[in-house]
């Protein structure tokens, strides 16, 4: 079955990634392609409420506001609305965002999405992207769950972040809060399996997740690049959270944007739905069926015009001489992450 109601790549337009990595050659010394569709959506949980480990880190990031301050806060990536509800529990304002297909995805996600409903007059469901990218509104609080590092673009993770920065309060903060270090999830994630910069996972799925783990020196280069400051991080036994405020200047928001990624051509949207759980391979040049004069071609979520180091690049080519506005800020900035690396 081919993908349908898609004529060309427009970002965010679907949860659904449809990918050709190589992987490497046939008898015939022919490239390899294998065909891997990634659902952002599908790594969503199950829990009617944030693990002992979240809420700690929830009840300290809280202390940070004076006690009878109700603040707002956006949950990008909102999930089934797990964390949604412990903050309008707190008697907080709370902006979810996420796919619209998510909410009737199950029972256990119709119920809590049924839970928010009843804190009607403090929450608000931004559909996305629609809905978050026309927003105007401004938080106190952005948190970033388990977000970031599901995506299977990168570049399209540093678009987040800076989205996230026109919409953060001056004072405000931002959360960071990813995995790390499970063993499990670490045994699960091989050469066979890897994509872009982490790993698809679902050996049993037609459609896969996305998981990559960040190291902290990776998170504070990122956050710095797209307009944050570190400002501390907070005990999370297996997890990795950090706390992040607002700078001035957002040196990747020079040169990123939705059009940079979508002319990348990083997704092929012809692309046959999955058939069997092990991804098909085909071989590049080839004809493709859904295609008359189209061919088998590589579409792969990191291309080297989206890699981080190039797009620091193209960021030194757009900052003027001299000091007049950001631009010696800026300029310090982007050398010191690409010495860095």
């Amino acid at each position: 079955m081919p993908t349908e109601g898609w004529t060309k790549h427009k970002l965010w337009e679907k949860p659904l990634y449809p990918f050709r990595v190589p992987t490497g050659l046939d008898d015939d010394d022919r490239r390899l392609l294998s065909e891997i569709y990634i659902d952002v959506t599908g790594s969503a949980p199950s829990f009617d409420t944030p693990e002992s480990t979240l809420r700690s880190v929830f009840e300290e990031v809280l202390g940070e506001f004076p006690k009878s301050k109700k603040i707002r806060v956006l949950d990008f990536g909102a999930g089934k609305l797990r964390n949604s509800i412990y903050f309008l529990d707190k008697g907080h304002m709370v902006y979810a965002v996420e796919y619209e297909g998510l909410k009737n995805s199950s029972k256990h996600a119709k119920k809590l999405f049924a839970q928010a409903d009843d804190h009607s007059k403090n929450f608000k469901e931004y559909i996305f992207p629609q809905g978050f990218l026309k927003s105007k509104e401004e938080f106190d609080l952005i948190i970033l769950v388990n977000v970031l590092t599901v995506m299977p673009v990168p570049a399209e993770r540093w678009l987040v972040l800076t989205h996230c920065h026109q919409r953060l309060k001056a004072s405000g903060y931002v959360l960071w809060y990813s995995q790390f270090g499970d063993k499990d999830q670490r045994a699960r994630c091989t050469e066979n399996n890897r994509i872009s910069d982490g790993w698809y996972i679902g050996k049993n799925k037609k459609f896969k997740t996305f998981y990559r783990e960040y190291y902290e020196w990776e998170i504070k280069d990122l956050f710095l690049s797209c307009g944050f400051e570190f400002y501390k991080s907070i005990k999370a036994p297996g997890n990795q959270a950090k706390l992040f405020t607002k700078r001035k200047n957002v040196p990747l928001g020079r040169i990123l944007n939705a059009k940079l990624i979508e002319a990348a051509e990083i997704i092929d949207t012809s692309m046959s739905y999955p058939l069997e759980t092990t991804p098909r391979q085909v071989i590049q040049g080839e004809p493709t069926p859904q295609n008359s004069d189209g061919v088998y071609k590589e579409c792969v979520p990191n291309p080297p015009s989206l890699s981080f180091e190039y797009l620091l690049h193209e960021c030194l080519k757009k900052i003027k001489t001299g000091n007049a506005g950001s631009n010696a800020n800026d300029y310090e900035t982007v050398i010191a992450i690409l010495l860095s690396r």
